[in-house]
């Protein structure tokens, strides 16, 4: 069951995220960028900035609901990035042709080129305001970071260029902590710097959302072992015929799910100090390990 979270904000992060896009007779590429930004998905990066900004004391999340969805850009941009046939060669992405598969190679590069910049401007401007000029900056280099060679590019690289016999354990978590964990912590973790969190809370959110990372991923190849492409919106079993290692081939179904529910109660814990004002966080957290897609 989708969490009250979720329906609470993501109207709204949906129809700002439209207004990102012309109307009427529009270049190729806005066509094909609008075409992946817009064909669904969880919002769960958005969200969690959102939850960030008002855990840090943050008031009206229209404030910040244009920087948040800038975090939507960088993972749609990373998603038409992923499926090209370079990368993992996909055909299915929230239900939908991936985006090379409707625009052609050469257009589904510059589309997430395109909107990489644009999630980078947008960052950079909003939320709107001198009061929130020191702010901006703080959670761009918080974002940025965990974009590059430092977050999810390098953990894409070692996707790419490991041999799957190469992998343990070890590398495995490290490159999943990249190419996963390392956006969502950062948006959770720049929605409370708009909001001017401490660095006290700085780090209980750290502590959660670092095992939630994992957590994410960790249900991700559970998932792609045990269920459809029909429910994913993706192909299902697809890291299995491509010969890839992961936590849950490693680790066995039986032992990852109980990774699973261990991540989950670590995250639960870093929460504890913040009391009912994290009742949001922590229903996203329940929902990350038990979805169903």
């Amino acid at each position: 069951m989708t969490p009250a979270v979720f329906e609470r904000y993501k109207p709204l992060i949906d129809r700002t995220l439209e207004s990102f896009f012309p109307e009427g007779e529009v270049p190729e590429l806005d066509r094909a960028m609008k075409y992946s930004v817009c064909a669904g998905g969880k919002r769960l990066r958005p969200v969690l900035a959102l939850c960030g900004y008002k855990v840090a004391g943050g008031d009206d999340v229209a404030d910040v609901v244009k920087a948040a969805c800038s975090l939507e850009l960088f993972h749609t941009y990373s998603l038409i990035h992923d499926d090209l046939p370079a990368m993992d060669n996909d055909d299915l992405r929230r239900g939908v042709p991936t985006n090379h598969k409707v625009f052609g190679e050469g257009m589904a590069i510059l589309a997430g080129d395109a909107l990489q910049t644009m999630g980078a401007y947008i960052l950079a401007v909003h939320p709107e305001g001198s009061g929130f000029r020191s702010r901006r900056l703080k959670a761009s280099r918080i974002v940025l970071e965990a974009l590059g060679n430092r977050g999810m590019a390098q953990g894409q690289a070692i996707d790419i260029s490991k041999k799957a016999d190469s992998f343990d354990e070890a590398s495995l978590l490290e490159m999943h902590r990249m190419k996963t964990g390392c956006l969502l912590e950062a948006s959770l973790l720049a929605g409370a710097a708009w909001a001017g969190a401490s660095s006290e809370l700085m780090k209980i959110l750290r502590g959660y959302s670092s095992p939630l990372g994992i957590a994410f991923q960790l249900s991700d190849d559970i998932l792609d072992e045990v269920s459809s492409s029909e429910k994913l919106g993706k192909t299902a079993g697809k890291d299995r015929r491509d010969n890839k290692v992961t936590l849950a081939t490693l680790w066995g179904l039986e032992k990852a799910g109980k990774k699973l529910e261990n991540y989950l109660s670590e995250s639960l814990r870093a929460l504890a100090p913040l009391g009912e004002e994290a009742q949001d966080l922590r229903d996203i957290a329940r929902f990350v390990v038990q979805r169903e897609s």
